[in-house]
């Protein structure tokens, strides 16, 4: 099935969406900075667990009633490089009936690093660790999905793997490299993180900074940029682990794998063969394209996205 975010009902928003978005507008992301801090009706609270490479950062929004948390619990998990951060916004909206919950992968945000560049499937492990230790884990009750990127391979690979537990999966600019893709790209970012461990004027910063600057549409101001700046050179020259273990993964064998119900994002600008191949290999996936999504989707148009994920997980 496919269709546009311009032919989504607007009944199919839930009004606690609307609501919860209204409310939401006035908040800044600093009400993540606070413990148990309340936003609307959902308490927003970061805690650490323990993982297989050192502790993992945790961001957890739930009902502040918990007789109306009734749903299945929702993983988010990010893009590389960057964090938990990206789902602030989105939290609020879908947490008012469920525990939402949104992980920094090892390296990246507040999660500590693995020993040496990971495999897509040692990422995958660190958050079912992770989630075990949430108490959502493998032998509790079936959980959804919520991938960016990156964190959209780290959900296959979960959906693939752990199909008893793995209820419905929402995939995010998904892609699926070939095989000739994927090896000239690992050897191309492999040379590019080493040359910025010799980059004794910080020009790499530099040159991320204006590029991210450069995305910002006329009237929007530059702190819309500074979190996902950090969180991108945080890790130093490993951001680009995160990079080759999503590269390296061979999506395009794991996708027809999948057993799970599908929520797939396209986007505008996904052009390149690696973007046009998933709706093809996920044949019963619901395909939304989101004809207006901006570089700041996730920050600045949560209730839209929202407006769709919301529908999805609640089917039966």
């Amino acid at each position: 099935m496919k269709m546009t975010d311009k032919n989504t009902p607007v009944s199919r928003r839930n009004g606690l969406i609307a609501s919860g978005a209204a409310l939401l507008a006035g908040q800044s992301a600093s009400a993540w900075d606070a413990t148990n801090q309340q936003v609307a009706n959902v308490v927003l609270r970061r805690q650490y667990v323990e993982g297989p490479f050192g502790q993992m950062h945790v961001r957890m929004a739930s009902p502040a009633e918990e007789k109306v948390n009734t749903k299945p619990a929702l993983a988010c998990f990010h893009f590389t490089p960057g964090s938990s951060r990206m789902y602030d916004q989105i939290m609020p909206l879908l947490a008012t009936d469920r525990t939402v919950m949104a992980i920094d992968t090892p390296g990246y945000g507040a999660s500590s690093p693995p020993p040496s560049i990971p495999k897509l499937s040692d990422y995958a492990n660190a958050m079912i660790a992770a989630l075990t230790a949430l108490g959502h884990g493998p032998s509790g009750k079936p959980i959804d999905l919520l991938g960016h990127l990156t964190g959209s391979l780290i959900s296959v690979e979960l959906a693939v793997t752990q199909q008893k537990w793995i209820r419905r999966v929402v995939l995010s600019r998904s892609p699926a490299f070939s095989a000739e893709k994927r090896k000239n790209y690992v050897v191309e970012m492999v040379a590019l993180a080493e040359g910025r461990k010799t980059d004794m004027k910080g020009q790499y910063l530099i040159d991320r900074l204006n590029r991210g600057l450069g995305q910002l549409r006329p009237g929007e101001e530059p702190a819309l940029y500074m979190g996902a700046f950090i969180d991108s050179v945080t890790p130093g020259h490993r951001w680009v682990d995160g990079e080759v273990a999503a590269i390296s993964y061979p999506a395009e064998d794991k996708f027809p794998l999948i057993k799970q119900p599908v929520l797939l994002f396209t986007y505008p600008d996904t052009v390149a063969e690696e973007w046009k191949r998933p709706p093809g290999l996920l044949k019963t996936a619901m395909v939304v394209h989101l004809a207006e999504a901006g570089p700041w989707l996730w920050q600045q148009q949560a209730d839209l996205i929202a407006g769709h994920v919301r529908p999805f997980l609640d089917r039966a």
